[in-house]
This record gives structure tokens, sequence and C-alpha cells, in this order.
């Protein structure tokens, strides 16, 4: 995972250096859960960065991917287009939005870009800061029907998550919400329920297609390496709170 307040000696940053030789130098081992992560919050791409170094950035990358199950890219709210060519190589997007008029602008604009240069990348829409679990579902649906009636997509409604000032102070406090402390709060149940919903819609499809169709290669985006797709998954998480 890559979390901005991650500290470690080297950043996503050196990944995009010659000198800078594995990608494993990144990893710290977090504190909860046998996660591990990379620092990002230093990265800064120029718009003059060349395919080259984003070429040697995804082969640095590949030794990441196959010795985790998912990497989780932590984009931000109002990640810059310089980023984008590394969300186009994502295998999925899932954007994390909020009933907010600015915030459902801003999911809307990101989908429509993905989808005009990805439109084969699936899809899926947390509704964060919900003032109730029935609001919340209700504001994903109406976001849902104006992708599908504007853009001709089907995008996945993931599930919908409550306000919880105590989520906020861990943000601040840059410690995980699903601690023992912290597990009992509607917030940490919610999340715990969409995982399990997430984890297991992948535990079928992945099924399916092993038995039907055995995919082995994911191309990445705008001339980036092929890389071997397993059970490994590239994510690109869009947070706009």
């Amino acid at each position: 995972m890559i979390f901005y307040w991650a500290e470690t000696e080297a950043t996503l940053a050196d990944m995009f250096t010659e000198s800078f030789i594995r990608g494993m130098m990144l990893l710290q081992q977090a504190p909860w859960f046998g996660l591990h992560a990379a620092a990002g919050r230093h990265l800064t791409i120029s718009r003059a960065l060349d395919q080259h170094k984003k070429d040697y950035f995804f082969q640095q990358y590949e030794e990441l991917i196959h010795l985790n199950d998912y990497i989780i890219f932590d984009m931000g709210a109002g990640a810059a287009q310089d980023m984008l060519s590394f969300v186009f190589a994502a295998n999925e997007c899932i954007v994390v939005t909020t009933p907010e008029p600015t915030s459902i602008t801003d999911a809307y604009g990101l989908i429509k870009h993905i989808v005009n240069n990805r439109p084969d990348m699936p899809i899926s829409v947390i509704m964060n800061r919900s003032a109730s679990t029935k609001q919340g579902h209700q504001a994903l649906e109406r976001f849902r029907q104006v992708i599908r009636q504007f853009l001709n997509i089907e995008i996945r409604k993931m599930g919908a998550l409550p306000e919880d000032k105590t989520v906020s102070a861990a943000v601040i406090a840059a410690s995980a919400i699903c601690t023992i402390k912290m597990k009992k709060l509607p917030f940490s149940k919610a999340m715990k329920k969409w995982s399990i919903v997430y984890l297991e819609d992948k535990r079928q499809t992945r099924a399916i297609k092993h038995r039907f169709l055995c995919p082995k290669i994911k191309e990445a985006h705008a001339g980036a390496i092929s890389m071997e797709s397993n059970e490994n998954h590239f994510c690109y998480f869009r947070k706009l709170t």
C-alpha cells in the first residue's frame, strides 16, 4: 500500500531514477495486518517526464506486483493530469467520493476521463461521509444513473460509508481506523462489510476467469511494459473527500 504520510529512506519518486535498483527498498512493514507501506507524499511528477522514465518505473514496479496480492495507489483528491498514465495502467479504479456537489462533479470528471482513455477499465464507487446508510445509497444510485445516462457505462456501486468524526481524527493522526480500539465504530463495520463483499466478488470472478478465459497478460497503458496478471491486482483508489 502507498500512504502519503509514510516515512522511508526512499520514496516512489526514486523509482524513476535508474540509480535506484530495487523496488523492495521502498517497503516498510506497516504496524498492522501484514501490510507494507511505501512513501509517496513527496512524489511530484513533472509534465516533462519522458516515456523512458515512466517505463523504468513500471519495470521497477513489476517486482512489487509479483510479491503482493493487492497494490493500492491512494492518489488523494485532485490528482494531477501528470498522474493519469499511472491510473490508466491499473487493473481497476475505485472512486471514493462524497455527496457534496463539488466532490460529485470531480468524481464525474475523473470517470469521464478514464472512460475516454480506458473504456475497458472496471470502475467502482464508494459514497463516503454519508449522513446515513440510506442517504448514502440513494446518492450512490443517483450518481450511477448519471454516469449511465451521460457516459453510457455501468459503474459498480461498492457501498456507502457513514460520516464519523473519529475517522477525521484518525486521518489527522495518521493512524489506522481498523485497529482493535476502533473496530466497533459504524465506519469500521461498514468498511469491513464492503471489503468482504469486494473480496468475495473477486474470488468468484477469478474462478470464472481461470476456468474459462485463463488470461495471462495485462497490457499497461501508453507504451508501458506488459505485466502478468496471475492473482495480483494493480489498483487505483481515488479519494475525493
